[in-house]
């Protein structure tokens, strides 16, 4: 799924997920690489980054869900759980959304699509250097 896992074990390059968790990932950890990989992608001039996690948003996009759930199984892709909050586990996938919606320039997000004013998007500059991630004062 290119899901990823909690913990990685370098030398066996075996993922896994603490016990607690039934195995799976908390969707928190799975959508909060994206913005730092991207930038890796954008100064390294290697597009496999983003692709990487530009792939797992899109697989958080066509969950078809307006709220998430804690947990997300690395190996099916679905939602493991039946809890949803806005606290621990979960808010980052929120803040990391709109934080990706940011720093694209406002261009449209594939996960954001059902709650953005289209009309106001087509006028909107960028508010950071897409090539450096500097802020644009």
């Amino acid at each position: 799924t290119g899901l990823p896992w909690s913990t990685l074990n370098l030398h066996t390059k075996h993922g896994l997920n603490p016990s607690w968790s039934g195995g799976a990932s908390s969707i928190a950890e799975v959508a909060s690489l994206q913005l730092e990989w991207q930038l890796l992608s954008r100064f390294t001039n290697d597009s496999r980054y983003a692709d990487k996690v530009n792939a797992i948003t899109a697989h958080l996009n066509s969950l078809n869900t307006d709220l998430y759930t804690m947990f997300i199984n690395p190996q099916t892709g679905h939602l493991t759980s039946n809890v949803i909050t806005f606290g621990a586990r979960v808010d980052s996938l929120y803040e990391y959304l709109l934080k990706q919606y940011v720093l694209s320039g406002r261009h449209k997000h594939p996960s954001l699509a059902n709650t953005e004013d289209e009309s106001a998007e087509e006028d909107a500059e960028p508010i950071v250097d897409t090539k450096t991630a500097v802020p644009i004062s």
